[in-house]
């Protein structure tokens, strides 16, 4: 007799459902975030159940062998069939296993079907919502701060203009290469590529074509 023959009565465990539920979406609502808990609760517990089931799954092999050499010692000293003691303790005990896991992973699943549902339902809606008004209040205080910054970084480049100016006449450049000079400021850095300041402040004021092209 097989494993397979054993325990073809044991229906397959359902799949574990293992959505991704960033742990942000706690801080959406106080409900929620104790969903999520609970789900990661149902989830270790699902996935221990599973591997014990496994494991029950794998002893059978052993337990059969053990009750195969306690038969042969019996056939040699004349003894009468031991039966399969080990082999239906270890059926009985997957069987139970096979029980827990999967109720564990049903109820896993069932949790995660509920913090879907409030993520489409009105908890995503309102969280939305309230995000939404966050990243305004956030943009129009950007805004006016960016507003700030280019009046100070024109006081930077006329500055950096003259100076470098006199400079270049200190050093007895000719009045061309003076004219020629350009006022410059100094790159910020955005994931480690050099970049205009002014251009970044008056994408942020709305004036997408810079302050030459405004619209």
């Amino acid at each position: 007799m097989t494993t397979t023959t054993l325990t073809r009565a044991l229906p397959k465990l359902p799949d574990l459902e293992r959505a991704s539920v960033p742990p942000e979406f706690a801080s959406v609502s106080p409900d929620l975030k104790k969903l999520i808990a609970k789900r990661g609760d149902m989830l270790t517990k699902a996935t221990a159940a599973r591997a014990d089931f496994n494991r029950q799954l794998k002893a059978i092999e052993q337990a059969r062998a053990e009750d195969a050499r306690a038969l042969t010692e019996a056939a040699l000293n004349g003894k009468p069939d031991p039966g399969r003691p080990r082999e239906e303790e270890a059926l009985a005990n997957l069987d139970e296993a096979h029980r827990q896991a999967e109720a564990l992973t049903l109820a896993a699943n069932q949790v995660t079907y509920e913090v879907r549902d409030h993520l489409k339902g009105d908890t995503g809606t309102k969280a939305l919502e309230k995000l939404e008004a966050q990243r305004e209040k956030a943009l129009e205080s950007l805004r006016a701060n960016a507003e700030a910054c280019l009046d100070d970084l024109a006081t930077i480049t006329a500055t950096n203009q003259l100076a470098e100016t006199i400079d270049k006449t200190r050093k007895g450049k000719s009045r061309a290469a003076v004219a020629n000079g350009t006022a410059r400021t100094l790159p910020v850095s955005i994931h480690g590529q050099p970049v205009d300041p002014s251009l970044v402040l008056h994408a942020l004021t709305g004036n997408y074509g810079g302050p030459d092209n405004e619209s």
